[in-house]
């Protein structure tokens, strides 16, 4: 289990390959058998969510919560430049998958 606890940005990839990034306070990271299970409750929802990353699908944690938006460029997927917008914040950088 990855000791990570109040509020971060993830930035990932979604099913069909577009990067995401959301605001959210974060429960619980745990990392096992080359998966990665966060559980967190998104800036602005009641209800928390569980998501499960494998190998394959790239995960970026940042603390605190980044003014940024992956989704403006929507045909992105699976490259590097996907998260450009997030370069500028590689300092708070602290969880990658």
């Amino acid at each position: 289990m990855i000791n990570l606890e109040g509020r971060y940005t993830v930035a990932a990839y979604n099913s069909v390959g577009i990067a995401y990034a959301w605001d959210t306070n974060i429960k619980s990271v745990t990392e096992e058998n080359g998966k990665v299970t966060l559980i967190h409750k998104p800036k602005g929802s009641k209800t928390a969510y569980r998501h499960i990353y494998d190998k394959d699908q790239e995960l970026k944690i940042y603390k605190g919560w980044l003014k940024v938006d992956l989704m403006k460029d929507e045909m992105v997927s699976y490259e590097n430049s996907a998260f450009k917008p997030l370069e500028q914040y590689q300092s708070k950088l602290v969880y990658q998958f």
